[in-house]
Formats: structure tokens, C-alpha cells, sequence
């Protein structure tokens, strides 16, 4: 599954629009509710409070897992996890925008739309760690526009 476009412009929205999530369907991968994944291993999964991950802000980095589909050399179609940082760029919506502060390990970038500095949206109940990266670092993935758009349709 190759990811057709790479905008040089953020889309034009409606004001208040919020972004879609992403879905294995249309996108080649998702994110997967750490809410539902603690729920189903409460002993061994733990994730910060629900308050906590509505009071995100500018800057603070979350821990995100992505569900990813492959295909094997066999041609087998694969669903794997990953789980990366995205660093807080605005509140939106329900939910949040964030930059993806690595590449995917498991995927080659240039066949996906998941990669360094990627726009990602995301809800509260994806949070599985909060962390706050140096701000040096903070500066560094801001001074640059997003690699890529998330889209809002």
C-alpha cells in the first residue's frame, strides 16, 4: 500500500472541522486504544489517568501504539504494533495533532504515510505514556512544517 501524495501546503479546513482517525481500511494502519488495551490486562497495563490525558499540552511528547498492515513475502496480509512518541503540536477537537518524533521500525516510510514528522491526530484513550522531551528537542521538530498532512475527510 503506497501513500499517493505528500502536500506541500496544510489543507485548507472549515473552521472547527476535526480530523478523521486514521483505520486500517484507508490508511494501512491505526491507532490502538490503550483504554481497551488496559481494560483487557488490567494487572499488566498501565496508562496515565484520563485527566491527565486531557490536559495534554504544546510540546509534551505522547507514547502512541500503531497497528500496521504489511504483507509478508508470502503475500500474507500482517497486522503488527509499534509503539511510537508523537510530540504534542495543538489540541483539536476531541483530540489532539501531533508530530510522529521517529520512523516506523517495522515499514518503509516511503510506502506509508507514517514517518519522522508526520502529522498525526489522536484521542485521549490512545495515551499510553506521557513523557516531556528537552526543549531543545522540542524546538528542533517545530522549526520545520510537518513532512506530511493529516486529512480531515
Amino acid at each position: 500500500m503506497g501513500w499517493p501524495r505528500q502536500p506541500p501546503e496544510p489543507p485548507q479546513t472549515a473552521v472547527g472541522s476535526t480530523p478523521r482517525l486514521a483505520s486500517l481500511a484507508s490508511d494501512g494502519w491505526e491507532l490502538r486504544s490503550g483504554e481497551a488495551s488496559s481494560k483487557a490486562n488490567p494487572t499488566t497495563f498501565s496508562m496515565p489517568s484520563l485527566r491527565e490525558r486531557r490536559a495534554l499540552r504544546r510540546g509534551m511528547a505522547v507514547k502512541l501504539i500503531f497497528d500496521q498492515e504489511g504483507v509478508e513475502e508470502d503475500g500474507t496480509v500482517t497486522v503488527q504494533a509499534e509503539r511510537m512518541f508523537v510530540l504534542l503540536s495543538q489540541p483539536n477537537g476531541e483530540g489532539y495533532l501531533g508530530l510522529l518524533t521517529s520512523k516506523p521500525q517495522l515499514l518503509e516510510p516511503s510506502e506509508v504515510y507514517l514517518c519522522a514528522a508526520a502529522e498525526i491526530y489522536f484521542e485521549p484513550e490512545h495515551v499510553i505514556q506521557i513523557d516531556q522531551p528537552p526543549e531543545d528537542f522540542v524546538r528542533l521538530m517545530f522549526s520545520e512544517p510537518p513532512t506530511r498532512y493529516w486529512p480531515y475527510f
